[in-house]
């Protein structure tokens, strides 16, 4: 598992998130983001919501430089 400090926290269910803790992510992981979606960036918002266990709508919420972040990790793990 990898921490990402969020530089920008954001709120979820009614509580501060300060870091994505993301795992490793598994073929079905994948395979199922890219079938309930429609689009690349879809996809990766739902790979990443998987993998550190938050709502897509909670990823959707973090500023662009933390999803970048975790963007990148997400895709090291896919090379």
């Amino acid at each position: 598992m990898t921490v990402i400090k969020l530089q920008y926290p954001i709120k979820c269910e009614g509580r501060e998130i300060t870091e994505l803790e993301i795992r490793r992510s598994k073929t079905k992981d994948v395979l199922f983001s890219k079938k309930s979606t429609k689009s690349d960036g879809d996809a990766m918002v739902h790979l990443i919501a998987t993998l550190s266990g938050l709502p897509p709508s909670a990823i959707e919420e973090t500023d662009s430089s933390d999803f970048k972040r975790a963007n990148d990790l997400v895709e090291s793990f896919l090379v």
